[in-house]
């Protein structure tokens, strides 16, 4: 009797041919795909240096805490309302 977690003698499914590769998403070709991809890691680096950078400048700067935990909060925010809309892309 066959395993169910093992794949066919011709290979798992995917819905690519042999000679053709799965595309990352469907309706999206590879290069909008990492285009899309580099965008987000370096909106993401620059969230990370941020936050990494923020509380030594804010300290320099002569702002409270209370207002650095503003700009963390903004920046979340920002991040959720503009998720929905990389989603779609």
């Amino acid at each position: 009797m066959k395993n169910s977690s093992e794949p066919d003698a011709a290979g798992p499914t995917t819905g690519a041919t042999a000679t053709e590769p799965a595309s990352p998403a469907p309706g999206i070709d590879r290069r909008s795909y990492l285009l899309l991809f580099a965008g987000l890691v370096s909106v993401g680096m620059g969230q990370s240096l941020m936050f990494a950078i923020l509380p030594p400048v804010a300290r320099n700067l002569g702002l409270s805490e209370v207002q650095v935990g503003v700009i963390f909060a903004v920046s979340g925010v920002l991040w959720v309302l503009s998720s929905p809309f990389w989603g779609r892309l």
